[in-house]
């Protein structure tokens, strides 16, 4: 039996639950209490795992997390800070560049930056052109902040939809020059686009989507008018969303 450590955020506590099942490695996934409540014990019955709860921001379970490890000597996997996650997240470009023959434009949801690095990177090197734009909630876009003030900053993230992207960023955040460097431009959305976005999609195509796609969908469409007879591409980047948020955006 192996054993880890990790910090987690919205849809990858669950795929690393998952993940740890297929393995047979025992997990501890730490959160911040800026995660859905209602998601901890959900993922945690479903697929046996602990989640423990540290801190009131992802950046504060994610040091908590890599100090645990250290202390256990067990591997810590974090949800960002990782070149083989960025790597993961980034086949999510790789999948686009097989269906697709070009695409003007990428959104992309923006929290600790392992989604944007990994696909930016990919789609930057087979079509140059493509236009990356990193997308956050208004109230909490450190990552977005970081990238004005030219290094990582600590800003206090307020209660947003977006538990996925919710939080600061490590200050030594392997994704902050990779988001710097290959993102085009950056937007962030209140949180009534947020539930605006999340309802459409219910309305329209019948998915329940998390905060975190909402809040790449809601910043296309605040300018969806400057892409018209545009090829763009929204990731919607999971469907790991509360049932009492869920009900909320109806």
């Amino acid at each position: 039996m192996q054993y880890s450590r990790a910090a987690n955020r919205g849809r990858r506590r669950y795929r690393s639950f998952v993940s740890a099942g297929i393995f047979w490695a025992c997990l501890t996934v730490l959160c911040g209490g800026n995660a859905a409540a209602g998601q901890h014990g959900r993922d945690a019955t479903l697929t046996g795992r602990v989640v423990v709860v540290h801190g009131d921001d992802s950046a504060v379970s994610e040091t908590h997390a890599r100090g645990l490890a250290a202390a256990d000597r067990v591997p810590y996997v974090s949800p960002y800070n990782d070149a083989e996650v960025v790597a993961g997240q980034g086949t999510v470009g790789i999948e686009l560049a097989r269906q697709l023959p070009g695409v003007d434009a990428v959104f992309i949801a923006l929290g600790g930056g392992g989604l944007m690095a990994g696909v930016a990177a990919h789609l930057k090197s087979v079509w140059p052109g493509t236009m990356v734009i990193g997308c956050s909630p208004e109230n909490s876009a450190v990552m977005i902040e970081s990238i004005k003030a030219g290094r990582i900053v600590d800003r206090p993230s307020l209660p947003t939809l977006s538990d996925g992207t919710a939080g600061g960023v490590e200050k030594d955040a392997i994704t902050f020059e990779w988001c710097r460097t290959l993102g085009d431009e950056f937007v962030t959305v209140s949180e009534n686009e947020i539930r605006q976005a999340m309802r459409s999609v219910q309305e329209t195509h019948h998915l329940a989507v998390e905060g975190a796609a909402g809040v790449a969908l809601a910043a296309f469409l605040r300018t969806a008018g400057a892409w018209r007879g545009k090829t763009v591409v929204v990731i919607l980047c999971g469907g790991n969303v509360d049932p009492g948020v869920l009900r909320s955006t109806s």
